[in-house]
């Protein structure tokens, strides 16, 4: 049998190969050899429904405040209601008395005057309501058996109501169906004239449940108004004379346990 000839180039071929095979597994760039790490799999953290502490208190007893309210508690003037005056209850539904700070009488009175000359009726529900009328509407509540953070959800606990600096209005309808009607579209178009304004919009920034027919008037926000001619206001009698009444047109809702029923007091 004859000898295979000798290869010196598939020997060195084989010994360089052996010799690559020892070294150790080339690193991708910007690693340095070792294993990558694991990937890990984050989720953004999500804020507690109470991570400030603020407590209200209602029959001795204190509930904690969740959120949006947190944070949100308002401060109210010592003065607000020495300078409550009633709207004039041709503005006002069923003619029920509901009082107002007097800076925001003549800047309603002036914007109502001028959606009527475009057909459309401004009719006032709910003014002022002072920290000790939310306790009450809290109270009812919690009486028919519902939670307080269940409340919360549709009703601006004591002390967190912009109704208690005097400034509000909520605008009849007060309910979802408000958002639909030719006042919501005449007010979001020319209410600032007069100083009032949405704050409780949809999509807000502090997440407040949405409220279309609640407006706040802002004095520095008022732009020049029409003299209108002048009519008797009455002064509230005392701060506390009608604090703790609910007013007629209020009291079906307030007797009602439910999510409709709570929308109004905000």
């Amino acid at each position: 049998m004859r000898p295979r000839p000798y290869r010196p180039l598939r020997t060195s071929l084989l010994a360089l190969l052996l010799g690559l095979a020892s070294l150790p597994a080339p690193s991708c760039a910007g690693e340095t050899g070792t294993p990558p790490p694991a990937v890990v799999k984050t989720r953004l953290a999500v804020a507690p429904l109470s991570s400030t502490g603020e407590v209200v208190r209602n029959d001795d007893i204190d509930y904690t405040v969740l959120r949006p309210w947190t944070g949100n508690r308002v401060s109210v003037p010592e003065d607000t209601s020495a300078n409550l005056q009633m709207i004039p209850q041709e503005l006002t539904l069923n003619r029920t008395e509901i009082f107002l700070h007097n800076e925001a009488i003549e800047p309603l009175r002036a914007m109502a005057a001028a959606a009527a000359e475009a057909g459309v009726l401004l009719l006032v529900d709910s003014g002022y309501r002072s920290a000790r009328y939310q306790r009450v509407i809290f109270r009812q509540f919690l009486e028919k058996g519902q939670r307080f953070e269940n409340i919360a959800r549709y009703v601006a606990p004591p002390g967190y109501s912009e109704h208690a600096l005097g400034t509000v209005v909520d605008f009849h309808p007060s309910g979802r169906g408000f958002a639909r009607s030719d006042a919501y579209r005449w007010l979001r178009e020319h209410a600032a004239t007069y100083g009032f304004h949405e704050t409780l919009p949809r999509h807000g920034r502090h997440h407040f449940p949405w409220e279309p027919w609640h407006w706040k008037f802002q004095s520095d926000a008022a732009d020049d108004l029409p003299r209108l001619a002048p009519h008797t206001v009455k002064r509230r009698p005392a701060p506390l004379a009608t604090t703790l009444s609910v007013p007629a047109v209020n009291r079906p809702a307030i007797q009602a346990a439910s999510a409709e029923s709570l929308i109004e007091y905000q």
